[in-house]
């Protein structure tokens, strides 16, 4: 049995896939809080102008905001009106991944623990003043118990509140499963 030079070198890399070209469009024409111009996102002839103009310049797939038809009636409808034509069409049609995968959870989180981002920056402000007053006392290991303690008794008052935000934004969130 012999071997050569090339037994030594590593297997070729497989070729890369071909690059899509894709675009990101904004759905909010006629929206009222918007300058109006001249045309609607969720009005089919625009959507359909629009998606013949994407397909001519080679944009294989469109990037699009949806926040839910609580949060922007208007750009609901126009995701609607989008998801139809790219169905008849068979073209790729996808959530905007920085708005929808990755901001909506951060802001969905802070303003579920509000109540504790509040207590913690207001509880310590006071504790560190205390402890300016009083430096050879160790306070925040002294009120490390009532931390814990006010932190659970917030937590029972609010527990209501957290779970209605929460489920608002589950069924917004599920909303886009039912709609089609």
């Amino acid at each position: 049995m012999t071997f050569g030079i090339t037994d030594l070198l590593p297997p070729p890399l497989p070729q890369p896939p071909a690059t899509k070209l894709g675009i990101h469009s904004v759905n909010w024409w006629g929206d009222p809080h918007h300058p109006d111009s001249g045309f609607k996102s969720d009005d089919p002839k625009v959507v359909s102008r629009h998606m013949d103009l994407m397909i001519a310049a080679g944009f294989e797939y469109n990037v699009m905001n949806w926040r839910g038809a609580a949060v922007n009636p208007t750009q609901h409808r126009g995701v609607a009106a989008w998801i139809k034509e790219a169905e008849s069409r068979a073209y790729a049609l996808t959530e905007g991944v920085l708005m929808g995968k990755v901001i909506y959870p951060f802001k969905i989180a802070i303003q579920i623990s509000a109540p504790f981002l509040v207590f913690g920056l207001i509880f310590n402000a006071g504790l560190a003043v205390l402890s300016k007053l009083m430096p050879q006392m160790q306070v925040f290991f002294i009120a490390l118990p009532a931390t814990i303690m006010l932190g659970l008794l917030l937590f029972a008052l609010v527990i209501a509140a957290m779970m209605a935000v929460w489920l608002g934004y589950l069924q917004d969130g599920l909303q886009a499963f039912v709609m089609r």
